[in-house]
């Protein structure tokens, strides 16, 4: 071959996306390497920094983080593709699942930054903290270029906080802190999402009511003061059809009055239809990524513990 035609295979093997299988666990071969970096996009000094944060966590908290950069995952979902690739490797101890996956992928269609958390670090990192610290200490950096220092910066950030949770090296989120505005915490976000819902559905009835009662324009005087006075269901409404109801209309400035009938919603047979749907979009959801499951599951190999995924975590794009 000529030096050209080696050089051009060179780069169509360096530019290949990785699939589950071919991702490089370097754990599995040396103990103290958590970063699998085969495009090189972590440079050696950033590497050798979160290989040692990592063998800390490990020793001391007993925490395993890997930590993995791609160019490319082809056409795969950038999470999904990161769950499969926990599972491949079972981060974590073993019965207590404390393990932490970042996946960082550089294709455009997929580029991305994602935290996929074992069950047992659910508690102490939660979906809300993973997405604050790539939105505070990584997208910045990544957004710009510095893809090595976003990673770096990443992970000490999440070392920080779980040594504050799990170890009480540090105050209460000062892990968050840094040189960012403070972050609530996730009691304030929580009571403030659990207000908001109570706002949303106030709203929403008082819309109901109203669009119910309401008055609408007299069809004999063209006036807005025709009200519905009187409501008598005929028929209930079943699993298989709907009820009808008898309205009573009254014009309260020219007392014109009529009658309408009114459909009532098959309630039940909506909730069984809406049940049907959502399954069946949850479903695609497990087709898609149990064919990475199916794949990878046939021999999962161990420098890890063998931790299972819980699902948690967060992606952020860039």
């Amino acid at each position: 071959f000529s030096s050209e035609q080696a050089h051009a295979q060179t780069a169509e093997a360096v530019d290949a996306p990785f699939g589950v299988e071919s991702v490089p666990n370097v754990h599995l071969h040396d103990a103290s390497r958590y970063v699998s970096n085969p495009d090189g996009i972590i440079t050696p000094a950033d590497e050798t920094e979160i290989n040692r944060i990592a063998a800390e966590l490990e020793h001391d908290l007993g925490v395993q983080v890997a930590v993995v950069a791609l160019n490319s995952i082809g056409d795969k979902q950038y999470r999904q593709f990161a769950t499969a690739l926990f599972e491949h490797w079972g981060i974590g101890q073993k019965g207590k699942d404390n393990g932490l996956l970042i996946l960082l992928v550089l294709d455009p269609a997929q580029r991305s930054v994602t935290f996929e958390t074992g069950y047992g670090l659910e508690g102490v990192l939660p979906d809300a903290t993973c997405y604050r610290i790539q939105q505070n200490f990584m997208i910045p950096a990544l957004k710009n270029g510095s893809y090595s220092e976003g990673m770096r910066k990443g992970m000490e950030a999440v070392a920080r906080h779980l040594r504050s949770k799990l170890a009480g090296d540090a105050p209460p989120d000062a892990s968050l802190d840094g040189d960012e505005p403070q972050a609530l915490d996730d009691n304030t976000r929580s009571t403030g999402i659990v207000i908001g819902i109570f706002v949303f559905f106030g709203c929403f009835i008082v819309c109901l009511i109203w669009h119910n009662i309401r008055p609408r324009a007299c069809p004999n005087c063209s006036k807005r003061s025709f009200k519905r006075v009187q409501c008598k269901i005929i028929t209930p409404p079943t699993c298989n059809r709907p009820g009808v109801t008898l309205d009573l209309w009254h014009c309260f400035s020219c007392g014109y009055s009529k009658h309408e009938n009114r459909r009532i919603p098959a309630r039940r047979a909506m909730a069984a239809s809406g049940g049907r749907h959502s399954d069946s979009s949850s479903s695609s959801y497990s087709s898609s990524s149990s064919s990475y499951s199916s794949s990878s599951s046939s021999g999962r190999s161990g420098g890890f513990g063998g931790g299972r995924s819980g699902g948690g975590g967060a992606s952020s794009r860039f």
